[in-house]
């Protein structure tokens, strides 16, 4: 348990080494932009992606969930710090994006969580995640590739 916490620990809080990086696109009124996935230390069962969503309609949307096959779970996280100790948590309703708004998911803060891998993204390696909004329906591609429409 204290091994996985401080994978875990290790992966969120150190410099952004071994990430690979997606094209920005845009997906209806969204842009879904600086799209990577943490190449996962050997024997980890966890790993995380980041990225930034710009909304640029006039409606606001939220992002109720993601999907990698290579994880047995996937979760949207928030991550703060409380009286010294690191809290992690499941976004349960899903993260709203404001019209004209931009929500960045980052390192120490909300981000895509993938445990129980059967796969272990290297770095570069070009993996598909499939991210599910409220009102745009799904965005499927490649981290280190280019997102597509999936609807």
């Amino acid at each position: 348990m204290a091994r996985n916490f401080f994978a875990l620990f290790v992966m969120l809080l150190l410099p952004s080494l071994g990430m690979a990086q997606a094209e920005p696109i845009t997906h209806g009124s969204l842009t879904i932009d600086q799209a990577m996935m943490r190449a996962a230390l050997p024997g980890s069962k966890v790993t995380a992606a980041y990225m930034t969503i710009t909304n640029n309609g006039t409606e606001t949307d939220r992002l109720v969930g993601v999907e990698f096959s290579g994880a047995q779970k996937s979760e949207i996280h928030s991550m703060e710090m409380e009286a010294g100790v690191m809290k992690m948590r499941s976004v349960k309703d899903g993260l709203e994006i404001k019209a004209g708004e931009t929500v960045t998911l980052q390192q120490g803060g909300l981000h895509l969580m993938f445990m129980g891998l059967s796969a272990h993204p290297a770095e570069g390696e070009m993996v598909d995640l499939t991210l599910i909004f409220e009102q745009a329906g799904k965005v499927t591609g490649h981290l280190a590739g280019l997102f597509k429409d999936q609807r």
